[in-house]
């Protein structure tokens, strides 16, 4: 037996169509609510991202603010560095230029046989060594020569002239460091630590000294 689908409905149509219509009215409120609410975040975001960069931007500024207060005293300490580093830099190379010349006294100290006196010495690193030195005899003036040349650093050693007498007498001598090129108006072929210009025949004197007893 088929049953009309209106009997198994016990509750009124008009009733069911207003609690559709409840149902319905609440899903538009709920809709509308959320689409207000898309709305209002979509409008208000924008304003809050602003905000937010905006803090970040103004504490940069802050520290940008603060940082340039202190940027003399950076500057100052910057120069204050690079000079000392300069400073240091200048000081080491002028502590090799000593050694070097310390070195070089050295060994022409010990070229000098007792009783010849340096009389001028003059170190210049573009061209060589200009020296004069009083011997008494050739055999004096021999020596020095000898031993200049074992030295190993002059082209060449000739005096000027070479006295065939005893009796003191200056010699000069007037020697070019090893890879001076002449041509050139006596510079290196290759850069080197420049020894300054000196006139150190007091020094070399001093450390002669003690080596010259009377020439027998």
């Amino acid at each position: 037996m088929k049953i009309p689908a209106g009997d198994l409905n016990f509750i009124p149509r008009p009733i069911l169509q207003s609690r559709r219509r409840r149902v319905q009215r609440l899903y538009l409120l709920l809709s509308a609510w959320g689409v207000a609410a898309f709305i209002a975040v979509a409008l208000y975001a924008p304003f809050y991202l602003a905000g937010i960069y905006g803090a970040e931007i103004e504490g940069y500024r802050e520290q940008y603010r603060e940082l340039e207060v202190a940027r003399p005293y950076y500057e100052e300490l910057e120069r204050t560095r690079l000079e000392y580093q300069a400073q240091t830099e200048t000081v080491a190379v002028i502590n090799q230029q000593r050694l070097e010349v310390v070195q070089l006294i050295d060994g022409i100290s010990m070229s000098m046989p007792p009783g010849v006196i340096v009389t001028m010495m003059e170190v210049d690193a573009s061209s060589g060594v200009h020296l004069k030195f009083e011997a008494e005899s050739p055999v004096q003036t021999a020596r020095v020569i000898v031993g200049l040349r074992s030295l190993g650093i002059f082209e060449q050693v000739e005096p000027t002239h070479v006295p065939l007498r005893y009796g003191r007498e200056e010699i000069e001598l007037k020697m070019n460091f090893v890879g001076v090129n002449r041509e050139s108006g006596g510079q290196l072929n290759s850069p080197a630590s420049a020894l300054p210009e000196v006139d150190i025949v007091g020094e070399i004197s001093q450390r002669l000294a003690g080596q010259i007893p009377t020439d027998q």
